[in-house]
């Protein structure tokens, strides 16, 4: 890890600090991921089991089943602080908008093979940022929230094996390693792009709207800071925290298949 990537992390640990300390901020957070989870990644999986076998199809629906009950587990969490579901603005639901940013690999029909390895590969990325964020997540609440600290483990440790079912699927897609590696580093450059992008934005609702005790300096600061890596188009590639900057290569997907 780079001098950039150190500050990096250093800063998210801080924000991620800042959102478990305020209620107001970590509901909100809280809904949004209820919302990622029900509404983002999920809208793919019944589109793509035509195109695949008896095996592959178990995982999929097993990827289904987990989304499902991670958006449960996040709106728990959310209600043990007061909070009800909300709907999330378009602008700041990720998954969604890297899925059109894909050319709507999540919500156009599935008519080919490409297209289900197209989507995989995104929700591959997708799975990869996960593991970062409910790493810096668990960290941030344990010492006032321990059982939705908890909560994230939990979920984090999904998404590790989701991140196995994603290599799987889009695998058995591409019959070439090449081609499958040029497929999966696009979408992870394309999902660090819009993720940096929508962070930012996320950050300064958060800021603006949201918080409810931070007192002005620290505020000043935070904006200060999201304002300068938005003004120099610093993309946020995944970091390596809990194991979120592994890439595993093609043959690698395979062991999923026997999960």
């Amino acid at each position: 890890m780079n001098a950039l990537q150190k500050l990096s992390l250093r800063l998210n640990r801080a924000f991620h600090r800042e959102t478990a300390n305020d209620p107001a901020a970590l509901r909100f957070l809280l809904n949004s991921l209820a919302d990622e989870e029900g509404n983002g990644e999920g809208l793919i999986f019944e589109r793509v089991k035509p195109f695949l076998d008896g095996k592959l199809a178990k995982l999929v629906d097993r990827h289904a089943a987990d989304e499902v009950r991670h958006e449960q587990m996040f709106t728990e969490a959310l209600e043990s602080l007061g909070g009800k579901r909300s709907e999330v603005p378009e602008e700041l639901q990720m998954v969604h908008q890297m899925g059109k940013a894909a050319g709507d690999v999540f919500e156009s029909p599935v008519e080919s093979e490409g297209h289900v390895a197209r989507a995989y590969l995104l929700l591959y990325a997708v799975e990869r940022r996960a593991i970062e964020r409910f790493t810096l997540n668990e960290e941030a609440v344990r010492p006032l929230y321990p059982e939705i600290a908890e909560t994230f483990a939990k979920v984090k440790k999904d998404e590790t094996r989701h991140l196995l079912y994603c290599a799987a699927v889009s695998r058995a897609m591409v019959s070439d390693d090449l081609v499958w590696t040029r497929l999966r580093d696009e979408m992870v450059e394309l999902e660090a792009r819009i993720f940096s992008e929508r962070a930012h934005r996320f950050q300064m609702t958060l800021l603006e709207e949201v918080f409810t005790g931070m007192p002005w300096y620290r505020r000043l600061f935070w904006k200060t800071v999201a304002r300068l890596t938005d003004g120099v188009g610093l993309v946020q590639y995944v970091l390596d925290v809990g194991g979120a900057g592994e890439l595993p290569g093609a043959r690698q997907a395979l062991p999923a298949l026997a999960a």
